[in-house]
């Protein structure tokens, strides 16, 4: 710094007795004593602000510039900290106010758990509600998806009534095929001996049975494969799988549609078999029926959602729902009994879920038999279904992982 510059006088607009304001950055107010003015804290009893508290006025103070209030230390809550007070104030930290604070939480007694139990079974009682409210939850959560899927197909179904129409011409078509078939085949053989095998049934209504079945077979195996492919093809399936709609739900619910469509379909060729073709109905248990129907769905959508895994590892179909498809319709009780199979070929029929569901349906609709006649049929479709799901939900995981690590979603 330059001394000479150092040792010159301040600038003064007023004249030399002026106190200059600290800083130099106001105006001169004359009549002012220059010097630095000091202000106690406001903790010090002795201080002017605690005089200016009691109402007295401080003397040498200036009335137009008066010093700034300072707050009276608030007194400590109890139950607060220990010695927090202090370290508060140096922090510099204002108090709240002793109304905002929040009363101490009370601890649950056994007054406040469900029924006036004992702490434990209470906590217990609590937690399995809420594991109840998240399984309602994940339930309301899945029918939600599966509803707005199905409005969709169906608005995109309905949208070409042509195509709609001619699926039902085809489904009238293939029952009559089927119909003329069954009467050569009981015609030119022994009918005895079909009799036996077929379980006392006609032939033609064993074989409407089989056809039922077999519809909800190709919708299991195929439709969550091509449900990928389609999205893929349109766009949508990036944006489909970054909502918040859990994976297994979305997985779950694209194929809502077809599996209607399905059902409507098996509900048709039942009213053409029984309306036009005389088929005799001997319902033991509608309700078994049912539950076989939506057994064989389960179990057998857990190899279609590998199949749709399949499609999203590899970019293309799944060759195996073809050698499954034919296997199930040869070995599965559909148009073929399995008692007029060679012995050495007649126990792959065992290894397929088609044959129990073909059979539990026949045995509910055609014989008259109850779900207690039934349960085998439908117990072995629940283990199947216990086993085929978890493998292809976990499939589909590690497909939607790699692709979305890959960025390859949109790839096809």
């Amino acid at each position: 710094m330059d001394p000479g510059r150092a040792s010159r006088p301040g600038r003064q607009d007023h004249s030399p007795g002026d106190a200059q304001p600290r800083g130099g950055r106001a105006a001169l107010r004359p009549g002012r004593r220059g010097g630095a003015r000091t202000h106690p804290r406001g903790g010090d009893p002795g201080g002017p602000a605690a005089e200016r508290l009691d109402g007295a006025a401080v003397p040498g103070a200036d009335r137009r510039s008066p010093a700034p209030r300072c707050r009276a230390p608030r007194p400590e809550v109890a139950g607060g900290r220990r010695g927090g007070g202090g370290g508060s104030a140096r922090r510099g930290s204002r108090s709240r106010p002793l109304a905002r604070r929040a009363a101490p939480r009370r601890r649950a007694g056994p007054r406040d758990l469900p029924g006036g139990a004992g702490p434990g079974r209470g906590v217990r009682a609590a937690g399995d509600g809420r594991r109840g409210v998240r399984g309602g939850v994940a339930v309301r959560g899945l029918l939600r998806t599966a509803w707005a899927f199905l409005v969709r197909d169906f608005q995109t179904e309905f949208s070409y009534r042509l195509a709609f129409l001619l699926q039902v011409i085809g489904l009238f078509v293939n029952a009559t095929i089927w119909y003329f078939m069954a009467r050569f085949i009981g015609g030119a053989g022994d009918s005895a001996r079909l009799l036996r095998q077929t379980g006392g049934l006609d032939y033609f209504s064993y074989v409407l049975v089989g056809l039922m079945v077999n519809r909800f077979l190709e919708v299991s195996l195929n439709a969550y494969a091509a449900q990928i492919r389609l999205e893929q093809t349109t766009g949508t399936l990036e944006a489909m799988l970054v909502t918040r709609a859990r994976l297994g739900h979305l997985v779950l619910a694209s194929s809502s549609w077809s599996y209607t469509f399905a059902a409507l379909q098996s509900a048709l060729l039942l009213f053409f078999g029984v309306v036009v073709f005389g088929v005799r109905l001997n319902p033991g248990s509608l309700i078994g029926a049912v539950a076989a129907v939506i057994f064989t769905v389960v179990a057998l959508s857990g190899i279609g959602i590998l199949s749709a895994a399949f499609v999203l590892y590899f970019k293309r179909g799944n060759p195996v729902n073809f050698v499954i498809s034919s296997l199930s319709f040869l070995f599965g009780n559909v148009v073929i009994p399995s008692a007029s199979l060679p012995p050495g070929i007649a126990w792959i029929s065992k290894l397929i879920p088609v044959s129990y569901a073909t059979e539990a349906v026949r045995g509910a609709l055609l014989r008259g038999e109850g779900l207690r006649q039934i349960a085998p049929d439908l117990a072995a479709l629940a283990g199947f279904a216990a086993v085929l799901v978890p493998i292809g939900l976990a499939g589909a995981r590690v497909a939607v992982r790699r692709a979305k690590r890959e960025g390859s979603l949109v790839q096809y």
